[in-house]
């Protein structure tokens, strides 16, 4: 805070407020860790922050494959049932139409 000087000559701070700054997008530990993990399925991980071997596998598995992610995805994933959905059919048909 720089003193100003009023037209008496008497200095003043620009700022009174004598509370400390506060954090504006301070996060709990569960906001952070959602970030995180959403941010590693976005980017298709083969690891989760928490996730074992086998649990580690059966998500990438349930998040990746085309089928089984309609229904088994996680829940945090960027990917919604109806993306995937349209995703299927749009891969289906694509098979169907290149093998006629």
């Amino acid at each position: 805070n720089m003193p100003l000087s009023n037209k008496n000559g008497s200095s003043a701070n620009c700022n009174n407020n004598t509370d400390p700054p506060k954090k504006r997008n301070a996060r709990t530990p569960e906001e952070e860790l959602e970030r995180q993990i959403i941010q590693k399925l976005a980017s298709r991980s083969y690891h989760l922050p928490g996730y074992k071997l086998f649990r580690d596998w059966a998500q990438y598995l349930f998040n990746n494959h085309p089928v089984l992610g309609i229904c088994f995805h996680h829940k945090l994933h960027p990917l919604k049932m109806r993306q995937r959905l349209i995703i299927l059919l749009g891969s289906f048909f694509y098979g169907v139409a290149i093998t006629n």
